[in-house]
């Protein structure tokens, strides 16, 4: 028991050290100031299109982790969890197709949050991330029966929370900020980020859709999206290299010629394109050990500390200046974020449950009163408690 929590704390660092330094590279690379070509002006690294597309191949590269734990688990005759009910085994084909609808929508989202990324500071783009769990909620509460009989006050009250706190830290990265080296149009970082969500909430809808008959690992799982995002993006970059941007009608949509040019003459993001790539890694593997072992809820909690981990790094750094009206205002709505997604997931049982369901389940009051709470904690899980932090897991999910 000793061995396994003092394993658990390290897979809590590990996600949160990978997901801070994923976003902290990539922002890192956007910030490089590189000529594009021989002789011509230095500029700075736009290139949002190809770091998608790398972020799948680190997806991609989760299956040889899998292969690993296979290996070992051979080795040490560890026999594989029963089939569930309902459920058959993943194949690759035809499986594999299964996959397509939501890595279509994950790579909408991550283009717009990349996107997003490189016009706004890293602080905002995470904080606004979570506008993903409200347009969650309101797909499930249309489509899912079993979600509406969950759906009781601590939800109404977590997503007004979590909306407020968005809406703050929005109107405090477009009124009180300015556009600086690091967030170059805030305006459009938040407009970018919150399309990112809705397309975040797509994917983790279309997941539930399409794969919940499906039983397999969920690195299996990030690997069949981070192949078919890479396949996906392979036909679109040589189109995207010749369609007008839309952020900038000078330039193309993607520069594949300047993207290889800039990397060749700047060491920089010759050491941070392979760093990305071993944190997306790292991110992925911990993050579904971590579900694994503890819970999604946990998961999700860890989570919220990555924008902690950044605000301090990005101030450090001098990424992030202090103004007082800004950085209070964004703060207030982080607070507000991170509560409301912990009274959401039923973390912080703080707000009453009215439903007679929910009482019986969770307790009215602080988990008081729950005579069935473990019973049907093991058998039922509310999707937006495992998706709200952008969890992709096949293997976990119940069906709903």
């Amino acid at each position: 028991m000793m061995k396994d929590g003092v394993f658990l704390w390290i897979l809590v660092a590990s996600m949160i050290l990978s997901g801070a330094g994923s976003t902290m590279t990539q922002k890192a690379q956007q910030l490089q100031i590189v000529a594009p070509c021989q002789g011509c002006t230095a500029e700075s690294f736009n290139h949002s299109y190809m770091q998608t597309f790398f972020m799948f191949m680190g997806e991609l590269m989760c299956i040889f982790v899998w292969l690993v734990i296979q290996f070992v688990n051979k080795q040490r005759k560890v026999e594989a969890p029963p089939l569930k009910e309902g459920k058959r085994y993943y194949k690759f084909y035809p499986n594999v197709f299964l996959f397509l609808v939501p890595t279509v929508c994950d790579l909408i989202s991550s283009t717009f949050n990349t996107i997003s990324l490189y016009y706004s500071l890293p602080s905002v783009r995470l904080v606004l991330s979570r506008c993903t769990a409200l347009f969650i909620a309101i797909f499930s509460f249309c489509i899912w029966r079993d979600y509406r009989k969950k759906f009781d006050l601590p939800q109404v009250v977590g997503l007004l929370m979590l909306f407020t706190g968005a809406a703050i830290t929005a109107v405090a990265s477009i009124m009180f900020s300015t556009s600086s080296e690091t967030a170059k149009n805030p305006t459009i970082g938040v407009v970018t980020s919150i399309l990112g969500s809705l397309f975040a909430s797509f994917f983790y809808v279309s997941e539930e859709v399409f794969l919940r008959k499906i039983q397999t690992t969920g690195l299996m799982g990030v690997s069949n999206e981070g192949g078919w995002g890479m396949i996906i993006y392979a036909i679109l970059l040589p189109i995207f290299n010749v369609v007008p941007d839309p952020f900038d009608t000078t330039k193309k949509m993607e520069n594949l010629a300047g993207w290889a040019f800039q990397v060749k003459t700047s060491a920089v993001l010759q050491y941070t394109i392979p760093i990305y790539l071993v944190f997306t890694i790292i991110l992925n593997a911990s993050g579904m050990e971590i579900t694994n072992r503890a819970s999604a809820a946990t998961r999700s909690t860890v989570g919220a500390q990555v924008t902690i981990v950044i605000w301090i790094i990005s101030f450090a750094i001098g990424w992030e200046s202090w103004d007082t009206k800004s950085t209070l205002t964004r703060i207030a709505g982080f607070i507000l974020v991170t509560l409301g997604a912990l009274i959401y997931n039923n973390i912080f049982k703080i707000i009453p449950f009215l439903k007679q369901y929910n009482i019986k389940s969770q307790g009215r009051w602080m988990g008081k009163g729950g005579k069935e709470e473990q019973k049907i904690r093991e058998s039922e899980t509310i999707l937006a408690d495992i998706i709200v932090d952008g969890v992709v897991d096949v293997e976990q999910k119940e069906n709903i």
